[in-house]
């Protein structure tokens, strides 16, 4: 992992991503979790997922897309991420497909796919929700 995170570029501004200080504090939570060896496993598959969209980003197919309050302008997927992406395409934010009810690790931006739009649902309590047109 601290080789991913060499490699990839984390955009300056991390309103909508969560910081590897903040994600670092998450895991250690797991610590009180009563499946707590679960808990850091699933934790690190997220994130290592994660480190491996961002460097994927680039070369993926991207549909158009409009987001509330935001100037997302582009998704794309990857296994089970979304990327929003801005008009200049630096990345806005990343969500994990919403997880099994029996997960352990709780995501910091969890997304819904819902009837040709996404839904995301941020750990701090914020949302975001977006329409994504068919590719052109």
């Amino acid at each position: 992992m601290i080789h991913l995170l060499e490699i990839v570029i984390m955009p300056d501004d991390l309103t909508w991503l969560e910081p590897q200080e903040l994600w670092l504090r998450r895991r250690s939570m797991c610590a009180f979790n009563e499946r707590h060896a679960e808990c850091v496993e699933q934790a690190y598959e997220e994130r290592i997922g994660i480190l491996h969209a961002m460097l994927e980003g680039p070369a993926l197919e991207t549909r158009p897309a409009e987001c509330l309050n935001t100037q997302v302008l582009q998704a794309a997927r990857f296994e089970n991420f979304i990327l929003l992406y801005d008009d200049e395409d630096v990345l806005v934010t990343i969500a994990t497909l919403q997880r099994d009810q029996d997960s352990i690790w709780e995501s910091y931006a969890v997304g819904n796919e819902i009837d040709g739009g996404l839904s995301l649902a941020f750990a701090d309590g914020r949302s975001l929700n977006c329409t994504v047109m068919a590719s052109a």
